[in-house]
């Protein structure tokens, strides 16, 4: 029998990228990549076509592997529309995607039935997801889908900490929110590329940040 070594085992039942480096004599060896590091596995010796008939492989290589990865972190951020309208208090009413089902940039795919069966209404907001509580900007107020896209309506409002963040929403300087969550993710080979396929989905979080999801994304203001 055959033993694989632990460290390369559970690399790769983690879901980590496999190589294969051709060694001299015929052999060879496969080294899983994960997290920046690397787990190598036993050196082999190259079968014969027969052989491989004969057999199976051990470990699939990258381009034949199906992983999925179980409650893993999800983040979304996505360009941020505000409607000018505050009240008494100094709220400000913001609307924002949460989420679109397809394939997004980074190649993950989100379905619509996962979309739908979150529950944002009630969520804090946040800034750059530090989530104490002194660090809660506002909340969310509504969420419903608009053809494929999963939207919330919120409002935020200045603090201590954050005397600028109606301000700074207003003139652009914030322009994105960054949605964190937990879920399954299933590494499925379309053509020439791998899609991340996002199941079971979990939106935990909603933070404010500078950085815009797309290059070309740009604040819409709705009324007047």
């Amino acid at each position: 029998m055959i033993k694989i070594p632990k460290a390369f085992d559970a690399c790769v039942k983690a879901g980590g990228r496999v190589r294969t480096k051709k060694l001299s004599g015929g052999r060879f060896i496969r080294i899983c990549f994960k997290d920046g590091k690397s787990y190598a596995g036993e050196v082999k010796h190259s079968k014969t076509k027969e052989e491989e008939k004969k057999t199976k492989p051990e470990v699939k290589e990258e381009e034949e592997a199906i992983n999925i990865l179980e409650n893993q972190d999800i983040n979304i951020t996505e360009s941020l529309s505000f409607l000018e309208q505050e009240s008494e208090d100094g709220k400000l009413f913001v609307e924002f995607t949460v989420a679109e089902a397809g394939v997004s940039n980074n190649g993950r795919r989100y379905f619509t039935k996962e979309l739908e069966s979150q529950k944002l209404t009630g969520l804090k907001l946040f800034m750059d997801h530090k989530y104490d509580a002194r660090n809660a900007v506002g909340k969310i107020t509504e969420q419903y889908m608009k053809g494929r896209k999963l939207m919330a309506k919120g409002w935020i409002k200045n603090s201590g900490i954050h005397p600028d963040i109606v301000e700074m929403v207003k003139d652009g300087r914030i322009d994105s929110v960054s949605l964190g969550g937990k879920g399954d993710i299933k590494r499925v080979k379309e053509k020439d590329r791998f899609i991340e396929e996002v199941h079971n989905l979990q939106i935990k979080e909603v933070s404010f940040v500078g950085m815009p999801g797309v290059s070309n994304a740009k604040i819409k203001k709705i009324g007047g």
